[in-house]
């Protein structure tokens, strides 16, 4: 059985495919990196206040901290750029 944010993470995914599989191919030099990296990063976001909302005002905030950075590193696996969307690097 999958753990929470395995299930955020398969329904996120699994709702975007196309998006995520096309900025998983990209790298930081495509021209669309910035528009598209975007796009999944507001999904990945929103996804992320849906599993950790209602628990970071409560006695379980730390729970939420572990619970997202989990989510996010499992995101990186799959989007490798992810963390380098709307920096520019010159």
């Amino acid at each position: 059985m999958a753990t929470r944010y395995q299930q955020a993470l398969n329904e996120m995914w699994q709702a975007n495919t196309p998006l995520f599989e096309k900025f998983a191919k990209m790298t930081m030099e495509d021209t669309e990196f910035h528009i598209v990296g975007k796009q999944v990063l507001r999904i990945v976001e929103d996804a992320e206040r849906k599993l950790c909302g209602k628990m970071e005002g409560g006695m379980y905030s730390g729970y939420s901290t572990n619970l997202a950075e989990k989510f996010r590193d499992q995101v990186r696996k799959s989007l490798k750029y992810i963390d380098f969307v709307g920096v520019e690097i010159s």
